[in-house]
């Protein structure tokens, strides 16, 4: 808190309607007149002790004095004697409430040097009951109460939380601040600040949940500032904040990128003037790997000093327009330091805006995809949040492990720096939990890698939550929870592999999808049927819904790249009804996936199509998940390669 000086002829304001029953400086003898010009002297000397001794025999013989009780209670405070200037402020508000209403509002700041909340709220009430404060202070006064009843009910309704220290591992004499784990938990990049210096560090997780000593990323920093960066699920991709950089920045801060390839990360690349802006750029966080990112600025257009911004990329990989994220979540203070989890709809944030314990707190945010709106920011609570300043949180793909960065913890003014420290989430506070793919792609006959595409799309939305090569044969990326998931695998020469995760609430959320994909090619000889798993038509119906249409063209782009290959399209049902309903069913909806594939630009000659009505089944259809695996539409080569 800034020390606050009251000078002595604030207290010489006395009520005119009291002026009979208290004593003002006119009204004393010339002596005693004299006596009180000499101890503000000794004040404004310094000599305290002094003037202690003559306001005290100036009380002695004139209680009704207040002025002088007054000018003792400011004189403790300006020397940080807090505890005994109090007791005065609270005799003279005893004795004389009337006598100024500006006296309660120097008790309210007295009481909030002694972290005393409850009674600087009265003081503060006080002040606005009986005195008549121009606008400007009448305003800043109403945040404050709003601060300390907030503040006051939050610590009287604690957060059950167990903060751990991550000392010695990662945390330092410098500050630790923005951690980023990753996807797995198995690491876990930060900033970290030498001597003004920012740069990025990393440090790994042990099966027994131990962080290694934390190391450097001696790829990526430079002697310019690294810091606030993001990684993509997937680890191929990291944006990070670059200042001051004079060849290639746009403002103070930018943000820039780099990318795995070829076994190493790529030289830093700006992301170039539709993200930069002359402004300061920072604080990025990417989801859906990579194809959204959201990041704090104070670029034109912001509600009031940094403000949270989102952009998302196009299905052609180009990065659309910024949008802010607007009034629910910025004010027209700062909010900085977004991480949206993996979920894609919960967001948590820093800000000095909201209302808060003080500084800059923790809140959360939830996509309401009705509305299609953030909701209002949720302070996340005491003692995740503090008096101090909170830097900023992220939450692990479970929603129950939460890293933060706080100087809460501090023991003196001069050590405040911020540390890291990690929690269990209460479940209040979590996002969705999200799995995860750990996906591998081989060659069926050689088992090598295959650097294939792999598309993952949102059934239900038709959002591309993923478009990426699998470089080493390699990909990690989030499931999300409550989502239909098409995921197509694709390369030239192949057979097009489609996968369905349907992560409703019979799905395994805590346990990770790791899977081998390996891809087949287009031999004649091989008679095994390819199951299109995101092919939807309604109960009963041949007509396509219109979520099967990027697997269609999936199945058309894999038609085009193997020119030589002709298939027959199969149609199955299960045996709920009539066989011969059911056969045709499967025949009709094998002919409207024929005929749309044509409409794609194949040629009807390299395609056929055959029902096969509840003939053919592949699971039980005795339960409702046997019979879904029953109704499927399939394709079997006709034509094509003669060996594999």
């Amino acid at each position: 808190m800034k020390k606050i000086i009251f000078g002595f002829c604030f207290w010489a304001m006395v009520l005119g309607a009291q002026a009979q029953v208290y004593l003002r400086t006119g009204d004393l003898d010339k002596k005693t007149q004299a006596e009180y010009q000499d101890a503000q002297k000794l004040v404004r000397q310094g000599r305290y002790k002094d003037a202690e001794k003559k306001l005290d025999n100036i009380l002695k013989k004139h209680p009704g004095f207040y002025e002088a009780a007054l000018r003792k209670a400011v004189m403790f405070f300006d020397q940080g004697q807090f505890a005994l200037a109090d007791p005065i402020f609270d005799e003279v508000a005893r004795l004389a409430p009337d006598y100024d209403a500006e006296m309660y509002y120097a008790a309210a700041i007295n009481a909030l040097s002694l972290k005393n909340d409850e009674k600087a709220i009265a003081s503060y009430n006080q002040y606005l009951q009986k005195g008549q404060p121009d606008e400007k202070k009448r305003i800043k006064v109403e945040k404050e109460l709003t601060t300390l009843t907030f503040r006051v009910n939050a610590k009287k309704n604690p957060v059950p939380i167990k903060p751990r220290h991550l000392e010695g591992l990662i945390n330092t004499e410098d500050s630790e601040y923005l951690p980023s784990p990753s996807l797995d938990g198995k690491s876990m990049v930060f900033t970290r600040r030498l001597t003004g210096q920012e740069d990025l560090y990393i440090s790994y997780q042990n099966d027994s949940g131990q962080w290694s000593v934390a190391v450097a990323l001696e790829t990526i920093n430079t002697p310019d500032n690294e810091a606030a960066h993001s990684t993509s699920e997937d680890g191929k991709t990291i944006v990070f904040t670059m200042c001051n950089n004079k060849t290639t920045g746009f403002g103070s801060c930018d943000l820039y990128y780099t990318q795995w390839e070829d076994g190493q990360f790529t030289s830093p690349v700006n992301m170039g003037p539709r993200i930069n802006t002359p402004a300061w750029e920072s604080q990025p966080c990417l989801i859906a790997n990579g194809r959204m990112m959201l990041f704090a600025s104070n670029r034109k257009g912001s509600f009031g000093g940094n403000d949270l911004w989102m952009v998302k990329k196009t299905r052609e990989g180009k990065w659309g327009a910024v949008i802010n994220l607007g009034p629910n979540i910025n004010t027209d203070k700062h909010e900085e330091s977004p991480f949206l989890h993996s979920d894609g709809k919960t967001l948590y944030f820093r800000s000095n805006g909201h209302t808060g314990m003080g500084g800059f707190d923790l809140f959360m945010s939830k996509w309401d995809d009705q509305k299609k709106e953030w909701s209002v920011p949720v302070n996340l609570g005491y003692p995740i949040n503090s008096e101090g300043d909170e830097g900023s949180l992220a939450v692990d793909r479970t929603g129950k492990m939460a890293y933060y960065a706080t100087d809460a913890h501090a023991t003196t003014s001069s050590n405040r720096h911020l540390d890291l420290y990690q929690f269990e989430m209460p479940e209040a506070l979590r996002p969705e939990p999200v799995s995860y793919l750990d996906l591998s792609i081989t060659d069926e006959a050689d088992g090598r890698s295959l650097a294939a595409q792999v598309l993952m799309v949102d059934v239900d939305n038709g959002d591309t939550l993923l478009l990426t090569q699998a470089e080493m044969g390699k990909v990690i990326t989030a499931l999300p929870a409550n989502r239909r998931l098409m995921m197509h695998v694709s390369e030239a020469g192949y057979l097009l592999h489609s996968e369905h995760f349907d992560t409703g609430e019979n799905f395994d959320m805590q346990r990770a999808q790791v899977k081998t994909v390996k891809m087949r090619k287009p031999v004649v000889t091989d008679s095994r049927p390819v199951i299109l798993k995101n092919i939807f038509f309604a109960s009963g119906s041949a007509i396509l819904e219109p979520a099967s249409m990027p697997e269609l063209i999936a199945l058309a782009e894999m038609l085009r790249s193997n020119a030589g290959v002709s298939i027959r399209i199969l149609g199955h049902t299960d045996d709920v009804g009539d066989a011969a309903t059911n056969q045709l069913l499967s025949l009709n909806r094998a002919k409207a996936v024929y005929l749309q594939i044509i409409d794609l630009g194949i040629d009807a000659q390299r395609l056929s199509f055959e029902g096969r009505g509840e003939s053919e089944p592949i699971s039980t259809n005795d339960t409702e998940e046997g019979r879904a695996n029953n109704r499927r539409t399939e394709f079997i080569i006709v034509q094509g390669t003669q060996q594999k």
